[in-house]
């Protein structure tokens, strides 16, 4: 019996052909492995539908973990504002999210005939983070990362979706936190769409909607790299 993998995804944006490509690779067992998403599964690429349709089912399973995004919430914000007749913003946060890709995502899941509300809901379920002890290890998966100067059990969720900086320079912690959400080549050099490991630091959004990028997983045991072909 093959061991037991621990396989983290990094952010998908709606290429589902860079998603089947690195799914066909890594050949996921379902009963077995443990899988990990880690957020920003829509926008800005040419087929959200196709990749919420693929991801949705996967929800289901108790061995998968598919967690939010700041996409996801930057969508949920926009449709509660209007649902809410909110007017303290003046309609920004729908304003914001079709200015990152949520124009073409509206779009898309309209002409797949796709249900909104099964969607929003599906969004909305997502968790914030997911942790697990690794080889003894304790690790940490969220989208953007944490607070340096917060204990990790009382993060705000606005960090874990949304922080940069203070994180990817400040953090020198014991566990391993494992993020999406900043793309390496703007942190790493611009020819750089390839996980990056720094100290206990793991980052996995490798681009997936720019030209060169990829969608990435990585095995949290082995650290084995896959990720899609262009």
């Amino acid at each position: 019996m093959r061991k037991k993998r621990i396989l983290a995804f990094g952010d998908i944006h709606g290429e589902w052909e860079k998603l089947r490509s690195v799914w066909q690779q890594v050949q996921p067992d379902l009963e077995c492995d443990e899988m990990i998403f880690l957020g920003d599964y829509i926008d800005r690429g040419p087929d959200t539908p196709s990749v919420l349709a693929f991801l949705m089912p996967l929800a289901k399973r108790d061995n998968v973990h598919l967690l939010r995004g700041n996409h996801e919430q930057m969508m949920l914000d926009a449709y509660r504002t209007c649902r809410e007749g909110a007017s303290d913003n003046n309609g920004q946060d729908m304003e914001i999210w079709q200015e990152n890709g949520g124009d073409s995502t509206q779009m898309q899941i309209l002409e797949a005939g796709m249900a909104l509300s099964t969607v929003l809901a599906f969004a909305q379920e997502r968790p914030y983070f997911y942790t697990e002890e690794i080889d003894g290890a304790p690790y940490f998966f969220c989208h953007a990362g944490i607070d340096p100067l917060r204990p990790i059990e009382a993060q705000d969720p606005e960090d874990l979706l949304w922080i940069r900086d203070d994180y990817i320079w400040g953090y020198d912690g014991e566990t391993t936190i494992v993020t999406g959400h900043t793309p390496t080549c703007f942190f790493s050099g611009f020819s750089c769409y390839s996980p990056v490991i720094q100290g206990h630091q793991i980052f996995l959004d490798t681009g997936s909607y720019m030209p060169d990028g990829h969608v990435s997983c990585m095995d949290m045991v082995t650290r084995e790299v896959w990720q899609s072909q262009r």
